[in-house]
C-alpha cells in the first residue's frame, strides 16, 4: 500500500495526476475500470496458455511446481507469503489492463515481475516436496531445461517448425 500511494504521489508530482497509468493516459485506468466478462477471462487464458506467449507454455516447471505449492505455502515466511499473494493481484490487474500478448514482445512479459514475487514460495514448493521426490524432481528438471532451451531457441530467432 504505502508503493502504491508513493507511486501516485509520484505520477501527480511528474504528470499533475495520481493515476495508476502515468504518462500513459487513460486507456490503462479505462480498461481496469470497465466490467469482468468474457473478454478479461479469455485474456486470462492466453496469458497462461497461449503458443505465442503463454506463461505456462514458455515455463513449464511451473505445471510441474503445483504439486508442491501447499507444501511452500505452508513452509513459507509471513512475507513471502504476502509477495506471493501481491504477485497474484498484479497479474489480475495487468491482465484486466493490458492484453496478454504485452504487444510485439517474444514470450510474456507481464508475468517476469510477479514471478519473480512469488520466486521464495515456489522455491520452497520445490524443496519440500519435488525435491524429495525423484519422479517429480526429475520432470521438474527435465521441465526446467525444456523452459531454458525454448526462451535460447526463441530469442536466438532459431524455428524447428
Amino acid at each position: 500500500v504505502l508503493g502504491l500511494v508513493a507511486f501516485l504521489a509520484y505520477n501527480w508530482w511528474l504528470f499533475g495526476d495520481p493515476s495508476i497509468s502515468a504518462g500513459y493516459g487513460t486507456s490503462f485506468q479505462d480498461q481496469v475500470g470497465s466490467g469482468l466478462g468474457l473478454g478479461y477471462l479469455k485474456n486470462l487464458f492466453l496469458a497462461a496458455f497461449s503458443v505465442n506467449y503463454g506463461m505456462l507454455v514458455w515455463s513449464p516447471f511451473l505445471l510441474v511446481l503445483l504439486p508442491g505449492l501447499r507444501d511452500g505455502w505452508k513452509a513459507a515466511p509471513s512475507w513471502a507469503r504476502g509477495a506471493c499473494l501481491g504477485a497474484i493481484v498484479y497479474l489480475l490487474v495487468q491482465y484486466k489492463a493490458n492484453r496478454a500478448s504485452g504487444g510485439v514482445f517474444l514470450g510474456y512479459r507481464y508475468p517476469l515481475e510477479a514471478l519473480t514475487a512469488a520466486a521464495p514460495v515456489l522455491f520452497l514448493a520445490y524443496t519440500e516436496r519435488l525435491s524429495k521426490r525423484p519422479p517429480l524432481r526429475r520432470a521438474f528438471i527435465w521441465a526446467a531445461i525444456v523452459s531454458v532451451a525454448m526462451q535460447l531457441l526463441a530469442a536466438l530467432d532459431i524455428q524447428l517448425l
